[in-house]
């Protein structure tokens, strides 16, 4: 295995005060994120802040986690991803959202424990009202960049192609949380939608089950393949080192030298061969780890090319 790194944990937490960079402490984390309108939620654990720090830490604060190895550079990325880590210095963005709810514990022998719950657009669209009327003739990606605008939110239509040059056949008003007007507007033009990390994600619906080469990331044993990848009744779970530029719908390109395991029986296994090598899609993931030791990995599932018709 070469990637035997140090490893790097990083939490902003941004208020209206200003931005806490949290990285000298113990922390743990698990961030889990799938491809549906319901946030994607992360809850990490600090040891040993300050008074002062504990005090700032407000609900709806901006969350963000990065991590990695130390001494690895960061991913590639598309245009839409090189927003989640713009400076060079820090490690791949691993979480971006609100803090839901800060939980503080005096625990014998460990000193003060921080407990953050955070939810991905939890205050950005789950939680924020919009109303606002089009006239017949508005394109329908601009009312969706004008909705993920209101809501802080920036915008990835690249799977929904066929929105180019459509247009509201009749004026329409759009009254509700941002999921609610997300979901009619989405539904109704035959569209899926998700928010990763601050990007609202727009995909007709089956365009979200195409491959292609966009986000392709190569996972073997020389970049982080730790077992053999499990066949499921839902697909391929792979588990890796923490590996940040793995994302909901990612493109992963499997390389095992070893024979897969099969776990149940259901029907869906039957179209994987003891050999899974091949290009599979990221339907959700689980990224936990601690920078004082244990696991530091990502776990995917992935679903093959004969699912995503």
């Amino acid at each position: 295995m070469t990637l035997q790194f140090k490893r790097e944990i990083e939490l902003r937490v941004t208020t209206g005060k200003g931005r806490l960079d949290i990285k000298d402490f113990h922390i743990s984390f698990t961030v889990s994120a799938n491809r549906n309108e319901e946030p994607n939620t992360a809850t990490m654990t600090v040891f040993g802040l300050n008074f002062g720090t504990r005090n700032l830490l407000v609900t709806d604060s901006l969350v963000e986690l990065y991590g990695g190895f130390k001494g690895l550079p960061s991913p590639s990325t598309t245009s839409t991803e090189t927003r989640d880590n713009s400076e060079s210095n820090l490690p791949p963005l691993l979480f971006r959202g609100n803090l839901v709810k800060v939980q503080h514990s005096l625990v014998p022998g460990q000193g003060w424990v921080s407990v953050f719950t955070c939810g991905d657009g939890e205050k950005n669209y789950k939680d924020t009202f919009f109303s606002k009327t089009y006239i017949t003739g508005t394109d329908i990606g601009t009312i969706l960049k004008d909705m993920a605008n209101s809501f802080g939110l920036d915008t990835d239509l690249s799977r929904a192609k066929s929105l180019v040059g459509q247009k509201l056949l009749k004026a329409a008003t759009y009254h509700g949380s941002g999921q609610q007007v997300l979901h009619q507007l989405t539904t109704d033009y035959g569209m899926v939608f998700w928010v990763t990390s601050g990007v609202l994600e727009v995909a007709e619906k089956g365009a979200d089950r195409q491959f292609d080469s966009v986000r392709s990331v190569l996972i073997n044993k020389n970049t982080g393949l730790l077992t053999a990848p499990s066949i499921t009744e839902n697909g391929l779970k792979v588990k890796t080192l923490l590996n940040g530029s793995i994302k909901p719908n990612t493109i992963v390109t499997i390389e095992s030298n070893q024979t897969a395991v099969k776990v149940g029986q259901d029907k869906k296994t039957n179209n994987y061969s003891s050999s899974v090598n091949g290009v599979y899609i990221v339907d959700s993931l689980v990224h936990i780890g601690d920078n004082f030791g244990g696991i530091f990995d990502t776990i995917s599932e992935c679903f093959g090319e004969e699912e995503g018709g």
